[in-house]
């Protein structure tokens, strides 16, 4: 019996790179496969990696209208990879829905434990910095004057938890190492 993670739970008929396929839609992944054998090779998205999705504005009233979307997969850069719906438009619409929101709680979910180990990162950092500063501004006073406090470390890592966009510029400035960390914070004071 075949395991229900690996079970496609959305089967639609799309286009990948022009190259007519089927796209499926499992727990553990977004995989789509060309119709003809040589038709190209399957494209393969880890549930894990998929970051985004964004569709296309499609006029109903048109025909054959393209009918569009798109699947972000999370890597050093993000990877796009777009497919076009087949057949008449109204079909074409129900079948996007469908494995778009399938995908909605995939992402959110993906967004969630993203934003819990940018908090983590945060809060490694900044305890990090918290001590090495700790110790140079008390070796340079006399005492500890300089250093952030548990409650600054506590209120910043609240903030990078509630705010995905400051979470995301906090690690692509800081944890990459472009700006201190003081500097990042002070800031947005």
């Amino acid at each position: 019996m075949a395991d229900p993670a690996s079970a496609p739970q959305r089967v639609s008929r799309v286009a990948y790179r022009k190259v007519e396929g089927v796209l499926e839609f499992t727990r553990s992944a977004l995989r789509w496969l060309p119709a003809a054998p040589a038709g190209g090779a399957v494209v393969v998205i880890p549930s894990e990696s998929i970051k985004g999705q964004a569709v296309n504005v499609v006029n109903q009233a048109a025909p054959n209208a393209k009918v569009l979307l798109r699947v972000t997969q999370a890597s050093s850069p993000d990877v796009n990879h777009s497919f076009q719906f087949g057949g008449n438009t109204a079909s074409a619409v129900n079948d996007r829905e469908r494995v778009k929101e399938a995908l909605m709680p995939v992402i959110a979910r993906n967004e969630r434990r993203a934003g819990s180990s940018a908090a983590a990162s945060a809060s490694a950092a900044a305890s990090a910095l918290s001590s090495t500063r700790g110790r140079a501004a008390g070796a340079a006073k006399g005492g500890g004057g300089g250093a952030i406090t548990l409650e600054d470390i506590q209120n910043r890592q609240a903030l990078l938890a509630k705010d995905r966009d400051l979470a995301r510029l906090h690690r692509e400035l800081v944890i990459s190492g472009v700006v201190e960390e003081e500097d990042f914070w002070r800031s947005r004071q």
